[in-house]
C-alpha cells in the first residue's frame, strides 16, 4: 500500500458509510480486503495515548513537587523561582489540555463515533485517526511544537544563567530554537493541509525540524554540564588534602539525564518516521513527546530542591591551608544575573533546604538553574 494514496478525512465529514470506504480502499489500491489496505491507526493510537496517560501521571507528580520546591520551600520567592513557576504552570496546562484531546479521540473513534454501529466500524476508526486535517488532530501538534518551544527555552535560558548571564552564549541556541520552531509549524500546517506524511515535503520539514530540536537539546545540555565539571575541577584543584572529588557531579548528572530523556524520545520518533512504512506511528509517537518535554525541566527543579541525586546529597569538607570549608548541595540563586564567582565561599551554610540552585555554597556562584 502506498500511503500517499490515502486522501485525507474531510474535516467536519463523519466517515460513516460503507461506500466512502470502498472508495477510500479503491483509491489506496488495495487487494483483496479491506483489512489490509489501512493502517491500524486506531490500534496504533490507543497504545500511544495509553503511554501519553501514564507520562501525564508522572507528569502530575512531578509538577506538585516543582510547585512545592519552588513556591512553598523557600524563604525568599525571587525573579528565577516566578520564572520557573510560569513555566512549570505553562507547559502542565498545555499537556494537560494534549492528553485531554488525546482522550476525547479515543472516546470519538471508539465510542461516540457515526460509524460505531456499521459494518466497517474498525476501518472507519483507522481513517478517522489517519486524519491529521481534524480540528482535534491539528491543534495537538500545535501544542505538541510549543511545548517543545518552551522546553527548549528552559534549557537555553539555564545555559545563559550558567555562564553569568553572558546573551552571547545564547544567541546561536535562540536562532536555532527559533527556526526549528518555524519548520516544525510549517510541517503541522502542511499536514492540515492533507499533504501526505511520506510525501517530500513533510518530509523535509519534519526531518529539518526534529534533526535541529535533537542538535538544540544535546548541545545545549553538553554546555551546561560542561561548565559545571569545569568549576568542579577548579573547585578540586583548591584542595589541600589530595582528594580530587567534583563536587558537581551530581547535577551534572541529573542535567545530563533529564536533557538525553527529551532527546532520546525525539530520536525514537525520527527513527520510527525513517524505518515505517506509514510514518504513522511517528505522527502518533509525537503524543508521548509532548508529556517528556513537560517532564524534563521540571525534574530538574525537583530533583535538585530534594536533593535526590547520584550519590545522595552533596556535602562535603573542603580543606585548605588555612580554613576548612562545608561543601553543600547546590541550590536555586536568589539573584540569577550574578555571574560565576569561583573566589567567593560561604562558610557554615545552614540553610541547604531552600530552593536555591546556587554554586556559592561551593566556590562558585551559579545561577538561574
Amino acid at each position: 500500500m502506498d500511503p500517499s494514496s490515502i486522501p485525507p478525512v474531510l474535516k467536519d465529514t463523519p466517515v460513516s458509510t460503507p461506500s466512502l470506504v470502498s472508495t477510500l480502499i479503491t483509491n489506496c489500491g488495495t487487494m483483496a480486503s479491506s483489512t489490509e489496505a489501512v493502517p491500524p491507526a486506531a490500534k496504533i493510537s490507543l497504545i500511544t495515548v495509553w503511554m501519553e496517560t501514564l507520562v501525564y501521571g508522572i507528569n502530575i507528580i512531578a509538577f506538585a513537587g516543582a510547585i512545592w520546591v519552588l513556591a512553598f520551600r523557600r524563604k525568599v520567592v525571587t525573579t528565577a523561582h516566578r520564572y520557573l513557576i510560569a513555566t512549570s504552570c505553562f507547559l502542565f496546562s498545555l499537556s494537560t489540555v494534549h492528553v485531554s484531546i488525546s482522550l476525547t479521540q479515543l472516546l470519538k473513534g471508539f465510542i461516540d463515533g457515526d460509524w460505531v454501529n456499521s459494518v466497517d466500524s474498525m476501518i472507519e476508526a483507522d481513517l478517522y485517526f489517519l486524519s491529521f486535517t481534524q480540528p482535534l488532530a491539528f491543534v495537538k501538534l500545535v501544542l505538541y511544537v510549543v511545548n517543545v518551544f518552551v522546553q527548549d527555552m528552559i534549557l537555553i535560558w539555564r545555559m545563559y544563567a550558567v555562564y553569568g548571564a553572558n546573551w552571547k552564549i545564547a544567541v546561536v541556541p535562540v536562532f536555532f530554537e527559533l527556526v526549528h520552531t518555524g519548520v516544525a509549524m510549517s510541517t503541522t500546517v502542511l499536514g492540515f493541509n492533507g499533504v501526505p506524511l511520506n510525501g517530500e515535503r513533510v518530509e523535509a520539514t519534519a526531518l529539518t525540524g526534529w534533526i535541529m530540536d535533537l542538535i538544540i537539546n544535546l548541545g545545549v545540555t553538553a554546555a551546561i554540564a560542561y561548565k559545571l565539571w569545569h568549576v568542579g575541577r577548579e573547585v578540586a584543584g583548591m584542595r589541600s588534602d589530595g582528594r580530587d572529588h567534583n563536587a558537581y557531579l551530581g547535577v551534572i548528572f541529573i542535567v545530563l539525564e533529564s536533557g538525553v530523556m527529551f532527546a532520546t524520545a525525539t530520536f525514537i520518533v525520527v527513527v520510527l518516521y525513517l524505518h515505517t512504512p506509514t510514518q504513522l506511528e511517528a505522527m502518533l509517537g509525537v503524543n508521548v513527546v509532548t508529556q517528556v518535554a513537560t517532564l524534563s525541566p521540571m525534574l530538574i527543579v525537583v530533583r535538585v530542591g530534594l536533593r535526590i541525586m547520584h550519590g545522595g546529597s552533596t556535602t562535603d569538607t573542603f580543606h585548605t591551608r588555612t580554613s576548612s570549608k562545608t561543601l553543600t548541595a547546590p541550590r536555586f540563586a536568589p539573584n540569577m544575573r550574578a555571574p560565576i564567582d569561583v573566589l567567593r565561599t560561604e562558610e557554615n551554610i545552614s540553610d541547604i533546604g531552600t530552593n536555591s540552585y546556587n554554586l556559592q555554597d561551593i566556590k562558585a556562584n551559579f545561577n538561574g538553574v
